[in-house]
């Protein structure tokens, strides 16, 4: 199974099953590329490929909840994570989701600014 499908199987399980599969499958797709693109040098997608599943998974997340803009998910379970629904703090979610995603891929991706000269 490619990463863009293992993403998107645990974004799945995460979103409890949304109807707009297609959408999120997309989204799935385009993080799965985006994070093997930021990879650092000399790793792999096998010598990480849990992380990138998991932390892909809440990326893809953030952005479906940004589209989406309804119910939120408050908090959700990938790894140690857990899940509960609710929409009390809906525009803090997909924040949530993508610095929680970075804590999890920092050792593996490349920073994504960097400055080239003044």
């Amino acid at each position: 199974m490619m990463l863009g499908e293992k993403i998107f199987a645990q974004a799945m399980i995460l979103a409890g099953q949304p109807e707009e599969q297609e959408m999120l499958r997309v989204l799935c797709r385009i993080t799965a590329d985006s994070l093997l693109s930021r990879l650092k040098e000399g790793l792999t997608e096998e010598d990480c490929q849990e992380a990138l599943v998991n932390g892909g998974s809440l990326y893809a997340l953030a952005a479906w909840n940004g589209v989406q803009g309804s119910e939120d998910v408050q908090e959700l379970r990938a790894g140690d994570l857990t899940i509960k629904r609710g929409s009390e703090q809906s525009g803090t979610s997909a924040e949530t989701y993508r610095a929680q995603a970075e804590k999890m891929l920092r050792p593996y991706l490349k920073d994504p600014f960097a400055f080239l000269g003044v």
